[in-house]
């Protein structure tokens, strides 16, 4: 998950919106109109990150976008 922030804070267009990081979770904020897309990028971002720490076994993910962290 921290890796994963790491390669989210390498571009320019995805460093904001972290809000927190809680054990294996990232909640980030951001405006309605892009929150799908940048769902997907973060998605993309912890396969990768996973990757590098797991090679024998495929690190899975899932992203969700609601109005509230719990949504």
């Amino acid at each position: 998950t921290k890796h994963a922030v790491l390669l989210l804070e390498e571009n320019e267009n995805t460093k904001d919106g972290v809000l927190l990081i809680v054990h294996d979770e990232l909640v980030e904020s951001f405006d309605t109109n892009i929150a799908e897309d940048r769902s997907k990028i973060t998605l993309q971002k912890m396969k990768e990150a996973g990757k590098l720490y797991c090679t024998s076994v495929q690190m899975e993910a899932e992203t969700a976008v609601g109005s509230y962290w719990i949504d």
